[in-house]
């Protein structure tokens, strides 16, 4: 399990990787950042470059939700959700978003059988970048669906502590983890 685990995260560009339960607090991330008081969700519906430190404490909102074609860059910036960290809904041609020197922090979402988020969840996109961001807890890295990337780079990335079990309602995991889906086809 833990090499095809350290082999998904070659393909997502982190330098480094560690699954499982062990390696610290999932608090003390976010508690390292300057920016240490996090606004509440945010939502980005024209183009532009963002920082900031963004929190929800809401499984199904996402602490960023990015709905614009226009180009959007986050930068230096603190996020913490019990859901997905970052979520871009494109339309038409696609979204065209860079992430770079972003800490993601996934909360256990304390509902009983939900996974905690991922930090990137793209849907329809056109041209993604995500650089040099640290992603703590969440169930995985970068999603990107129902897109026609002209443009994907994901590189010198860090992930700790990835966790896809669900959790059990209580700050605990259920005991199984979810079977993996093919994420290519042939």
């Amino acid at each position: 399990m833990q090499a095809i685990s350290l082999a998904l995260c070659g393909i997502f560009g982190l330098t480094s990787c560690q699954t499982g339960l062990l390696g610290g607090s999932l608090g003390s991330i976010a508690n390292d950042s300057p920016l240490t008081t996090p606004s509440a969700p945010i939502s980005i519906t024209s183009g532009g470059k963002y920082s900031g430190s963004w929190a929800s404490y809401d499984s199904n909102t996402p602490a960023v939700t990015i709905s614009t074609n226009e180009p959007v860059v986050i930068q230096n910036s603190t996020i913490t959700s019990k859901g997905d960290l970052i979520e871009v809904l494109g339309s038409g041609s696609g979204a065209n978003v860079t992430i770079q020197n972003v800490i993601g922090v996934a909360l256990d979402p304390e509902i009983a059988g939900k996974q905690r988020g991922k930090f990137l969840l793209a849907i329809s996109a056109n041209a993604l970048t995500v650089e040099h961001c640290t992603m703590t807890g969440v169930s995985f890295g970068v999603y990107v669906v129902d897109s026609t990337l002209v443009t994907l780079t994901v590189s010198n990335n860090a992930a700790n502590d990835m966790e896809d079990r669900a959790s059990d309602g209580h700050g605990g995991f259920t005991s199984q983890r979810p079977d993996l889906v093919p994420c290519f086809r042939e």
